[in-house]
């Protein structure tokens, strides 16, 4: 979740991530439906981080999904 916009390229459809489970950088190419939402998501982008996802409280750290799993799950009636 700590994915930096200068990490990524729309314009040539890949990002980086630095850390991985076995410790090395890696180019992952974007295409399709996921390179679309993330177009769409950078017309909206807060300019105060450089996250992709920042939290809604401090946006230099990255959104804690665990908080809102339980939730979403409550949501969709999963026990």
């Amino acid at each position: 979740m700590g994915l930096k916009w200068q990490d990524v390229s729309l314009k040539d459809g890949y990002l980086i991530l630095h850390e991985t489970k076995n410790g090395e950088k890696r180019r992952i190419t974007l295409s399709g439906l996921g390179l679309a939402l993330l177009k769409e998501h950078a017309k909206v982008r807060r300019l105060d981080t450089t996250l992709l996802f920042p939290s809604e409280g401090n946006p230099q750290k990255p959104i804690d999904l665990r908080k809102a799993y339980p939730g979403a799950l409550r949501q969709v009636g999963i026990t």
